[in-house]
């Protein structure tokens, strides 16, 4: 399971982790297909994601379901090569699934003392900060997310209680009205 708060952001957050002791632990370009994104199925809000690792070479299926608004159940299956996306592809179109948008972000990663952060720059949406703890819904793992985010100074800053997908979508729905 892992907790997670996301913040949108207007400046680059790296020099503030490091102030804080983050070390960065890598990067990734992903491109995250998305066929479900938020649909409630058997009570709980759930995404269907086919992700490409640009930089990796790397491919997933991933399946999430939220349990409350910071806590996610995640089942991740790996994927040998784009030939084997491409298959999933069509297994989940044939099964009545239509892509919903496809998410374009590139990520760096920050950790220290089991707190991942990652600095999103995501395609037509902007800057993110996302901090994340893999581990149970208990109160110490609550509160760490909570001092992490007043270390940081993001108190003040609206927390985004919704995916990237789902950001995009209200966003193409807003343009839409105005035009």
């Amino acid at each position: 399971m892992e907790l997670e708060m996301k913040f949108k952001i207007e400046k680059d957050y790296a020099p503030v982790l490091k102030l804080q002791g983050f070390k960065k632990s890598g990067e990734k370009h992903q491109v995250d297909i998305y066929f479900l994104s938020g649909e409630v199925i058997k009570g709980k809000k759930t995404w269907l994601r086919l992700r490409e690792d640009k930089l990796k070479g790397c491919f997933s299926c991933d399946l999430h379901r939220l349990n409350s608004f910071i806590s996610t159940e995640e089942t991740e299956i790996a994927l040998n090569s784009i030939t084997d996306l491409n298959k999933m592809k069509k297994i989940i179109s044939f099964l009545g699934f239509k892509v919903q948008c496809v998410i374009n972000k590139k990520r760096e990663v920050y950790i220290k003392d089991n707190v991942e952060i990652s600095l999103d720059v995501v395609e037509n949406l902007g800057r993110f900060i996302e901090i994340e703890i893999n581990g149970e819904e208990n109160q110490e793992n609550l509160l760490k997310l909570k001092e992490t985010v007043r270390k940081l100074g993001l108190k003040e800053i609206k927390q985004i209680k919704s995916g990237y997908p789902n950001l995009l979508k209200n966003k193409m729905f807003h343009e839409q009205q105005r035009s």
